[in-house]
């Protein structure tokens, strides 16, 4: 597999998600109680790039599989979490773990999700021919490289152990911050069925009809069918080992990020995603708080926006350092966000334990980062390829803040948006 030659710019946003619920009666011509009852739909931007659980990268794609699909744990503030497909990860010495799986765990084909299946999960994440984009959060357990791979021709990895039908222990290189292990492994990890997946190879396994379509899932819903760019359709698990779903039917809607508030109001769709994949355009927001059918709330979140270097490109770190300085983030705060944002340099927001408040934020500064970029000796005449990917409204219109500082300061950008 491949290693990505892709390298972080140090500028991040924390961003707040806004999150919008819908009386199913709602009022105007919004469909009726008795057409929704059974029925939700959930309004959101971003496309799903794949239902692959171990190799989707977009936040779209994890969305849709988390409807289907359970983690060990859901985490459902910053680093606050409780128990999902496992009852519990535990450590006495913050180096040797325990997973507990929920006994009751069961696939939609009716055999039992076992410790089998968690090991054959991580083993097929750390198999160096499957393509995944998760290996990084394995990457602490002893035996793997720095992307979570297996080295030397080895197969399994050493000290991740079947305890019993519904236990499974693994041991990492040195002692790592339990809640480091359940957000990265117990959040992000998602078990798949060894007894329906055994059987393909690893390097076809990106390219099986399972991650097009789900056949045998766990979650609290099962697959139905995708219409690509319209809507996923999902059905109740009855048997769902957590309860039976009190609403049978599931659709998420795939739409602009303009038509939210309509969709809203007509009561086409009850709620909209948060996460950045779902958002109200912050425009939008003052007019749909006014709304009497329509339920506004807005939660800060652990994650951040980021813009990503090709240092095959761009090998030059003191270029890299200068396109930052070029940036104006507070502008993307204030006019973007409306304030509801904060700056920070590096993948830690103010909502994690783990920023360090002592790190100086990159300002603003486009005379320095003009004088850098001469120093550097970067040739004026090149032209910077900028990928964004669409969908994300935010990230859109981030993005062409962003085109416009580096053509302040002399920088040739082709946009693309993809």
């Amino acid at each position: 597999m491949p290693k990505r030659i892709l390298n972080y710019v140090i500028t991040s946003l924390m961003v707040m998600s806004l999150l919008l619920l819908a009386a199913c009666g709602g009022g105007g011509s919004g469909t009726s109680g008795s057409k929704t009852k059974d029925t939700i739909y959930l309004g959101t931007v971003n496309p799903p790039g794949g239902f692959n659980p171990i190799n989707t990268g977009d936040i779209g794609g994890q969305f849709a599989i988390r409807v289907m699909l359970d983690a060990f744990l859901d985490m459902t503030s910053p680093l606050k979490f409780q128990p999902k497909l496992a009852t519990s990860i535990d450590t006495s010495d913050n180096q040797t773990y325990t997973i507990k799986l929920n006994p009751k765990a069961k696939w939609t084909d009716g055999k039992p999700v076992t410790a089998d299946d968690v090991v054959f999960t991580f083993n097929l994440i750390a198999n160096p021919k499957t393509e995944v984009a998760v290996g990084s959060n394995i990457s602490t357990l002893t035996g793997l490289d720095g992307n979570g791979k297996l080295t030397g021709g080895a197969k399994m990895i050493p000290n991740l152990k079947k305890i019993d039908e519904h236990t499974v222990s693994f041991k990492t290189k040195k002692p790592v911050d339990p809640n480091y292990i359940k957000e990265m492994i117990g959040s992000k990890i998602i078990t798949m069925p060894q007894h329906v997946l055994k059987d393909i190879a690893p390097e076809d396994f990106s390219k099986s009809k399972y991650v097009q379509a789900p056949n045998v899932t766990n979650g609290p819903y099962k697959f139905v069918t995708y219409n690509k760019n319209a809507y996923i359709q999902y059905k109740a698990n009855n048997d769902y080992y957590l309860g039976k779903p009190k609403t049978p039917k599931f659709f998420i809607k795939i739409m602009q990020a303009p038509n939210l508030l309509s969709e809203l109001q007509s009561g086409s769709i009850q709620a909209n995603t948060s996460g950045g994949i779902g958002n109200l355009p912050f425009q939008d927001v003052e007019t749909a708080k006014k709304l009497k059918n329509v339920t506004t709330e807005i939660h800060p979140q652990i994650g951040f926006q980021t813009m990503q270097y090709n240092t095959k490109t761009l090998p030059n770190a003191k270029v890299r350092q200068a396109l930052a300085y070029a940036i104006d983030r507070q502008q993307i705060v204030d006019k973007l966000l409306k304030g509801n944002g904060e700056i920070v340099d590096g993948p830690y927001t103010s909502q994690s334990p783990y920023l360090d408040k002592s790190t100086n934020v990159i300002k603003y500064d486009p005379k320095k980062a003009k004088q850098m970029l001469k120093d550097a000796g970067w040739d004026f005449n090149k032209t910077l390829n900028f990928v964004v990917p669409i969908g994300n409204k935010v990230r859109e219109q981030s993005a062409d803040i962003i085109v416009q500082n580096f053509k302040a300061i002399g920088v040739k950008v082709k946009e693309n948006n993809v």
